[in-house]
């Protein structure tokens, strides 16, 4: 599949991807999403969503886009740092978040 210039703004090497915006909608038509390689254009030479090891970050960025849209809250965690030992929980946290991430 192949993106005229004029329908992805980008042209060159890039018109194989469509134009979106950072919710992976098409720029041109509201309530189009990409996923897999078509979402690659956001991040083109600069991650890794074009490699099947990308593809479920964006998979899961576009399906938490969605939900945030239908009202559920993207995940996350609150810390409140009001005592020493608040700050220990945190770096604690931090800690096993780099272990887990990947890459």
């Amino acid at each position: 599949l192949v993106f005229p210039n004029h329908s992805n703004g980008r042209g060159g090497e890039r018109s194989k991807y469509p134009l979106i915006d950072a919710r992976y909608q098409g720029h041109n038509v509201a309530g189009l999403y990409f996923a897999g390689a078509a979402a690659h254009g956001l991040d083109y030479r600069r991650s890794a969503g074009g490699f099947i090891h990308g593809f479920r970050y964006t998979t899961r960025a576009l399906y938490r886009t969605l939900m945030l849209e239908d009202g559920d809250p993207w995940p996350g965690e609150s810390i409140v740092l009001v005592k020493e030992e608040c700050f220990d929980a945190l770096f604690e946290r931090l800690l096993r978040r780099i272990n887990e991430a990947a890459g």
